[in-house]
């Protein structure tokens, strides 16, 4: 019986070893978050959501997004290099930022300072998520999905675990920063550490000497993506940059709860399709100009796997987080009620718009961007001028939910060739 459960295609099982690993540490993570939401405030969420969101940013632009170009490349010593390029760009990106914010919190009052300490903790928490994001690149294209897993378990434990010993000792928002960030350095500092110890052969040999070679061959992913997926991250986290500034960082909180509990694991879920997908699609793509079998394959597993869960919390979302989170935190369930089509929407199309990258198309990413980040913008500032946060995130849903049906047209088509 268990057998007939795993899946007799390669494609199939690396998409069961991702998703297994992506599961167990949004289980881990989900299964101790009631632990969490009775030792921290809504207020010290919305902070540490603030943090979060910052970091999340900042992470995707220092890179030049050179690290979704180590699975294009046919030869692994140009893969390596696009490696190093990616790291070294980061790294000085991160310096660039660390500086200017020392000599910001110089000239700042001491009590406004104080209000945004976990400031420090961003140049080098954005340098370690952009390394990791790297070293998931190149363990996909060296197909150790299983590694890769791991550590994402390993880094989801590493958190909680932290997180739940900093609020035990009553460190407020300081512990979530600070658990957040020593449980992402645990797991991506043990991931180097391995892949360096498997594929020396190649990460030692000067790859960084063609950094600048293969930095020209793939000039577009800064030229168009580092903007395009800037202005993605930044309309992803517009909720809590302006709920912050608009309603407070309580309201804050409810969002940020309402992210963890249901976003952060169906994006963790696609995501696994969708880097199994990205590496099949680009290598079919590049020998037959195109990849429509791999695209309708990916499309339907994501599909089906949607709808029970989807359906359930449009359902009965603001009880199931009373009960499980405190009673104080219906609040976070009546905003996943709200969102749940457009996290419907992303949970699908999300994983499928690597066809952008696949077949090149980063200009047209670029402006489906610009608009989804203009509409976003629009839908918040309303909920804002008529004193609603509920009206403003159903807005900001909406235009989530059309958007993401365009990418899903432009994508099928992208799946189809040239």
């Amino acid at each position: 019986m268990v057998k007939r459960l795993i899946p007799k295609s390669e494609f199939g099982r690396n998409v069961v070893t991702v998703m297994a690993g992506s599961m167990s540490a949004q289980f881990i993570s989900l299964a101790l978050s009631p632990v969490l939401t009775r030792l921290y405030s809504p207020s010290d969420f919305g902070i540490f959501a603030l943090y979060a969101s910052v970091v999340g940013v900042i992470g995707v632009i220092i890179s030049g997004r050179y690290e979704q170009a180590i699975l294009l490349p046919k030869a692994n010593p140009q893969a390596a290099a696009v490696f190093y390029l990616s790291i070294f760009l980061s790294a000085f990106f991160s310096l660039l930022i660390a500086v200017g914010i020392i000599l910001a919190q110089l000239f700042l009052p001491r009590e406004i300072s104080s209000r945004f300490f976990w400031l420090y903790f961003v140049p080098f928490a954005a340098f370690v998520t952009s390394i990791s994001q790297a070293l998931g690149y190149w363990g996909n294209r060296r197909k150790l999905y299983v590694k890769v897993a791991r550590y994402r378990v390993i880094q989801a434990i590493a958190t909680i675990l932290l997180s739940i010993g900093a609020g035990f000792i009553k460190l407020g928002v300081f512990g979530l920063v600070v658990g957040s960030f020593l449980g992402l350095l645990t797991s991506s500092g043990l991931m180097a550490f391995d892949f360096y110890r498997q594929d020396g052969h190649l990460l030692r040999y000067r790859m960084y000497l063609r950094a600048f070679i293969v930095a020209r061959r793939y000039r577009n992913f800064p030229k168009y993506l580092v903007v395009a997926h800037g202005m993605n991250a930044t309309s992803g986290q517009l909720p809590v940059f302006l709920m912050s500034s608009f309603f407070g960082s309580a309201v804050t909180g409810f969002f940020s709860l309402t992210q963890r509990a249901v976003r952060f694991p169906s994006q963790f879920v696609a995501a696994a399709i969708g880097e199994i997908f990205h590496q099949e699609a680009s290598s079919t793509f590049s020998r037959t100009g195109q990849c429509l079998t791999v695209y309708k394959s990916s499309f339907k597993k994501l599909f089906l796997i949607s709808i029970v869960p989807f359906t359930l919390l449009a359902i009965a979302a603001p009880i199931l987080f009373e009960i499980v989170f405190g009673k104080e935190w219906r609040i976070a369930g009546e905003y996943a009620q709200i969102m749940v089509p457009m996290y419907f929407f992303q949970f699908i199309s999300s994983p499928l718009s690597t066809m952008f990258m696949i077949a090149e198309k980063q200009r047209l990413d670029l402006i489906w961007q610009t608009f989804l980040l203009l509409l976003n913008v629009v839908a918040l500032c309303i909920g804002y001028w008529f004193g609603s946060a509920k009206l403003g995130l159903g807005l900001f849903c909406l235009s989530y939910s059309i958007m993401y049906l365009i990418n899903g047209i432009m994508t099928f088509r992208f799946a189809k060739g040239r």
